[in-house]
């Protein structure tokens, strides 16, 4: 019964006489479909492995000792993403030699006087086991970017919710000094203070979505803004702060520009953070 490799799975045999390699080669592809097996020469493996990416590499160490140990030193070169799983098939005089091979860069072997059933196992595991290693290496890489993404959503959190926690503590804080001798700023401090609350929400929900974060997607609500009232609120938010500081915030909006279509919150977080 003819058993399937994993889809697309490549194998290379190299090395050994020619008719040996095609013979290999022969009862391989009878006997496994949805792979390609190629043939190459010693010589030529290192770059048809770094061209092509094979997933598996059957080595016929009947081709001696030291071109074998060239090759698995090449091999030991390739990045573990793309290094593929190494066979040595050995003929029976040489198995002696098999322990230090295996030690170098191989990661399985046979003798070639095995039965084809145990060829197409032992390669079909070696398919296997080399698909599961990439699938690995590859989920590895996904979550390093994953904990950059996540290192830069900490940062961009600790900056963000600072701003409007600010204007808060400076609203209330001029609420508590001068609420009783100054009626009139009540209403107009409670009304940033209840507005950055607001707003100090909405940001909170849209950075805690880890969903998001981890899809690396961001949510944009485009609406119609008036570029005037909301620079008008932004001086609103700092009136408390810039009043502690001694210092004079201006703002105003070129002629002309009246709205815009944009996302609200993140337009006032450029303009907070301009």
């Amino acid at each position: 019964m003819t058993r399937a490799a994993p889809p697309q799975a490549k194998l290379l045999v190299v090395g050994g006489a020619t008719a040996r390699r095609t013979e290999i080669a022969t009862r391989l592809a009878a006997y496994l479909s949805g792979v390609s097996v190629t043939e190459g020469e010693p010589a030529e493996a290192a770059r048809l492995l770094a061209d092509q990416h094979f997933n598996l590499a059957l080595v016929d160490a009947a081709s001696g000792e030291a071109e074998v140990r060239h090759l698995l030193g090449e091999l030991r070169t390739h990045p573990p993403k793309y290094r593929p799983y190494v066979v040595v098939v050995c003929p029976a005089a040489a198995a002696a030699t098999l322990v230090d091979l295996l030690a170098d860069a191989a990661d399985d072997f046979f003798l070639d006087a095995c039965s084809e059933g145990e060829l197409a196992v032992r390669v079909r595991v070696g398919l296997e086991r080399a698909r599961a290693l990439r699938h690995a290496l590859t989920r590895a890489a996904e979550l390093e970017e994953l904990s950059a993404r996540q290192s830069d959503f900490l940062s961009v959190v600790s900056h963000e919710i600072r701003t409007p926690l600010a204007a808060i503590l400076s609203a209330a804080n001029i609420l508590v000094r001068y609420g009783s001798q100054r009626p009139e700023s009540v209403e107009r401090f409670g009304r940033v203070i209840q507005e950055e609350g607001r707003r100090l929400t909405r940001l909170i929900n849209s950075l805690l979505d880890l969903s998001k974060i981890e899809a690396g997607q961001v949510e944009w609500e485009a609406t119609e803004v008036a570029l005037g009232e909301l620079a008008k609120q932004v001086q609103e938010a700092f009136a408390a702060l810039v009043g502690e500081r001694r210092v004079a915030l201006v703002s105003g909006v070129e002629n002309g520009l009246t709205t815009v279509v944009a996302d609200r919150d993140k337009l006032m977080q450029v303009l907070i953070n301009l």
